[in-house]
């Protein structure tokens, strides 16, 4: 119990230095410490983009991109109807199942999980909202510094037209 409490730890303390970071660091983070919680073969991360809302897969780990995307419809309707969906299996082995990753109600994406052992979807639900609170402090965190940029540009702008341009 100890070591996995370690384990754990160590996993968390990786996420959080990865959310100060690029997303493209943090989401093969999110998936390895998935991957690990779920006891799966391979996870699968699909998020709904916010400006078309169309659901993409943005990332994989323990399967490649061109594989993952067998997997895209079963992500589809996990994210749109907001339910666990079965997903088929992965050339006989791993049970695929995808899961919604909700955030205060309301549905940001699906993660696929391949699975040889015995996860319920009780415990990828709660991986899933795991991550989904993840993903949602990273879009946050990155709106509110393109909110700084904005302001700071706003502030440059009006220093010149009201001390620089006054000047000229």
């Amino acid at each position: 119990l100890t070591e996995m409490l370690h384990e754990l730890a160590a996993g968390f303390n990786a996420v959080g230095r990865a959310l100060a970071r690029d997303p493209a660091v943090l989401w093969p983070v999110l998936l390895d410490q998935a991957r690990y919680l779920a006891e799966a073969e391979f996870t699968i991360l699909a998020l709904e983009r916010e400006d078309t809302g169309t659901v993409d897969i943005i990332a994989s780990r323990g399967i490649s991109g061109s594989a993952a995307l067998v997997f895209l419809p079963g992500l589809l309707a996990a994210s749109t109807d907001g339910r666990p969906h079965p997903a088929g299996r992965r050339n006989g082995g791993a049970e695929v199942t995808c899961v919604p990753l909700q955030v205060e109600g309301r549905t940001i994406g699906a993660m696929a999980f391949g699975l040889s052992g015995p996860a319920t979807v009780d415990q990828l639900l709660a991986v899933a909202g795991h991550v989904a609170a993840a993903v949602s402090t990273v879009r946050t965190a990155h709106r509110v510094a393109d909110i700084g940029v904005v302001e700071e540009r706003r502030r440059i702008a009006r220093e010149m037209h009201d001390g620089l341009a006054q000047t000229l």
